[in-house]
């Protein structure tokens, strides 16, 4: 079923990408490239926004206006990077050129550093220390789990565009009380219209495909969404792709431990679903509320009643 579930989110999100990046600008648009299984190489004379690089490695030799974010490969700069720099699963490498204004993030590889590379925020550089293979054999499914959330948030944040993502940790830190109230109407309407529609004969399969692959957008923005949020509050510093990665691990995390973790993967997908709802899918943080209250007052209603 998780299978299931991860493959027709992807599905979902690569079908409606053409229509979202006409509203939004896309990875592909302006200076920002993501790409997945093919490495970015940006030369002395070159210049990109962020990139984002997933099953593949950067080289930077030129400048980046963002952020470097890679999972599953290595990164090495030679360059100037505006933004953070970060990598799981991989290495990243300074060279004697190499300039990073913001912060410095490894997890699962090494950090080399040139004696005269520059880092202008905080370095993270956790170190299992040797003799960790076994762990690391042990904690395999862990972290396919966890890569598994990182490619899908890093890549709602390429389809959807960062403005999206943002207006809904926005609604998600106005409204955190009436996020999760949400996400239970969401959960809750979503069976009362199965239930509904159930009687609709032979359109019935297609109105529950239909409302699956609603929600499970619903559920995948918004999971990326409490990322940020969350990766947002453990380095207020990082930019919306380092925030989401950052923060992907730690949900994943935090849910793969025994009875807590089950306790936590319910409070974060209300909140996810909660988020996309009140934000109108990341158009604007009081969406909802907005139009719940452009509803005619009760009184008026009776009024013409009578």
């Amino acid at each position: 079923m998780k299978a299931f579930a991860v493959l027709a989110a992807l599905g979902s999100l690569l079908l409606l990408s053409p229509y979202l990046r006409a509203a939004d600008a896309s990875a592909e648009h302006g200076n920002d490239m993501v790409h997945v299984g093919r490495n970015i190489s940006v030369g002395p004379n070159e210049a990109v926004g962020d990139a984002v690089c997933v099953g593949c490695s950067i080289h930077m030799a030129g400048r980046a206006g963002g952020d470097l974010v890679v999972v599953g490969g290595n990164v090495q700069v030679e360059g100037t990077v505006q933004g953070d720099a970060t990598v799981v699963g991989g290495n990243l490498r300074l060279g004697p050129g190499a300039v990073v204004h913001g912060d410095v993030t490894t997890v699962g590889g090494r950090l080399e550093r040139a004696p005269s590379a520059q880092v202008g925020g905080d370095i993270t550089s956790p170190s299992l220390g040797s003799g960790t293979g076994l762990l690391a054999l042990l904690l395999a499914p862990l972290i396919c789990l966890l890569l598994v959330g990182v490619v899908l948030s890093v890549l709602c944040v390429a389809i959807f565009g960062e403005r999206r993502i943002e207006t809904i940790v926005s609604a998600l830190r106005q409204h955190t009380g009436l996020g999760l109230l949400a996400g239970v109407g969401v959960l809750a309407g979503f069976v009362v219209l199965v239930a509904v529609f159930h009687w609709t004969g032979p359109l019935a399969p297609v109105v529950f495909i239909g409302l699956t692959v609603g929600l499970l957008v619903m559920a995948v923005l918004g999971y990326t969404a409490v990322s940020a949020w969350i990766g947002h509050g453990v380095a207020p510093t990082a930019g919306l792709m380092g925030a989401v990665v950052v923060g992907a691990v730690l949900v994943g995390v935090l849910q793969a431990v025994p009875v807590i973790g089950l306790l936590a993967a319910v409070i974060f997908g209300l909140f996810a679903l909660g988020g996309a709802a009140l934000s109108g899918l990341g158009s604007n943080p009081d969406w909802l509320s907005q139009r719940l209250s452009n509803r005619p007052p009760a009184s008026s209603a009776g009024a013409v009643g009578r």
